[in-house]
């Protein structure tokens, strides 16, 4: 059912890691810190059934 000649937008997925440049100064950053310690400072912000985070 729909109407001929409409055409619909498609969904397009995009990672994040795409929009950053692999010479990237985060990158660098990234491989030499560890940031692990964030995620389970914050992880009680989050619900394990992938709710939005408050």
């Amino acid at each position: 059912m729909g109407i001929d000649g409409v055409k619909q937008n498609q969904l397009m997925y995009i990672s994040l890691d795409d929009l950053v440049p692999q010479d990237h100064l985060l990158r660098d950053i990234r491989k030499k810190v560890d940031f692990t310690f964030i995620y389970e400072k914050v992880q009680h912000l989050y619900s394990p059934f992938g709710r939005r985070s408050i």
